[in-house]
């Protein structure tokens, strides 16, 4: 099957964060028309992450794993 994604925007979840946490003027200007949806996710991802903990979930700290190759 095949598809076609359309996209309006090239971010990374780094320039996300900086808008969320570090409230980057320059990044929050440039989005401005999204700065609230990521706003309302952040909220919305914060309500899902304090249900799933008081169902008794459990979250492990692993690294993320490597891959090697030979050459």
């Amino acid at each position: 099957v095949e598809s076609v994604i359309r996209t309006n925007e090239r971010m990374t979840y780094t320039d996300v964060t900086k808008i969320l946490e570090d409230n980057d003027e320059e990044l929050i200007k440039r989005y401005d028309y999204l700065v609230d949806d990521f706003k309302t996710m952040e909220e919305l991802c914060k309500i899902l992450r304090a249900k799933r903990t008081k169902r008794g979930a459990i979250d492990f700290e692993i690294a993320e794993a490597k891959i090697i190759l030979n050459e």
